[in-house]
């Protein structure tokens, strides 16, 4: 199995968690990063692959640094520029950034998942054989742990938890379309311009009989 990290755009806090990363999935081989060990994603079509794309989630808008970030479509751009084809045998991206399987706060209404939008425009692009994985929580940059809270939301302690397969949600991308798999659905639940954060269940309200 190949794996590749991906940082679109890089800092000093992204760059301390790429080496936590790599020493993370470390185990028979090293994984290969974008732009020093390997140039291009040519060739990841012809076995199992994984690729994580590492960054700051900066509130849903996109993967990056808080200066520099990729939407969904800027960044699906940048993989096929990098030659990443869209006939996969089976590839799984996932999303390393913060609240990447989450619907975002936005000053008026909600932003929809970032991993929901890049399986979109994934499919847009004819991808298939190809799973889209975002997370739930705040990852800490420096951990590589999540957590459900942010600046004293109302959950109480903070309490984190690893990045795996529990605060995953998952879409499917295949012959230009794409579906969620699994994971149900997440959003921020905030009380004051984003300064205090919950991490919660979009459950849909009830209708009221008449």
């Amino acid at each position: 199995m190949a794996r590749y990290i991906y940082v679109p755009a890089n800092d000093e806090y992204i760059g301390v968690a790429q080496n936590m990363l790599v020493s993370e999935l470390y185990h028979d081989d090293k994984p290969k990063v974008v732009g020093s060990d390997v140039t291009t994603l040519a060739g990841a079509e012809k076995e199992l692959t994984r690729l994580y794309v590492l960054g700051h989630g900066n509130w849903g808008a996109g993967i990056g640094t808080h200066k520099t970030h990729y939407g969904a479509h800027s960044l699906t751009k940048r993989l096929i520029d990098l030659k990443l084809v869209p006939n996969q045998r089976d590839l799984e991206i996932h999303l390393y950034a913060c609240n990447t399987g989450v619907a975002g706060s936005r000053v008026i209404g909600t932003r929809r998942p970032y991993a929901a939008r890049l399986a979109e425009a994934l499919a847009a692009q004819q991808f298939t054989g190809t799973r889209v994985i975002g997370y739930v929580g705040f990852l800490g940059i420096l951990s590589l742990t999540l957590f459900r809270q942010y600046k004293g939301g109302k959950n109480s302690g903070r309490s984190s938890s690893p990045v795996n397969a529990d605060n995953q949600v998952v879409f499917q991308v295949s012959g230009g379309q794409c579906s969620q798999l699994s994971g149900g659905s997440w959003k921020m639940d905030s009380t004051f311009a984003w300064r205090k954060v919950d991490i919660v269940k979009d459950t849909p309200k009830a209708k009221k009989k008449h």
